[in-house]
């Protein structure tokens, strides 16, 4: 469990960026998991949000990401979103 003022650090290779360099790595993915057994097209900030973090920061420098995550921020106040739906007043 992390702390609610808590980080997550992550530190990893992923898919790059580059359109073409992406599908590449997505072709050579089952091989390498095959071999080696990482994969090389990992969607990190997807996975990261899907498990209720929040991306803080990224900072990228070619298929290497440093990817910060803490918990997601809590809603303040009183809930005001039927209001934005056109329903109450």
């Amino acid at each position: 469990m992390l702390r609610p003022a808590g980080q997550v650090l992550l530190y990893e290779h992923v898919r790059p960026d580059n359109a073409a360099l992406g599908k590449l790595t997505d072709l050579l993915s089952p091989l390498t998991r095959r071999l080696f057994g990482p994969e090389l097209n990992r969607r990190t900030e997807a996975n990261v949000e899907a498990t209720g973090l929040h991306v803080t920061g990224i900072h990228r420098r070619g298929i290497w990401r440093e990817t910060v995550a803490a918990p997601a921020p809590t809603p303040t106040g009183p809930d005001t979103s039927a209001r934005y739906r056109g329903e109450g007043t």
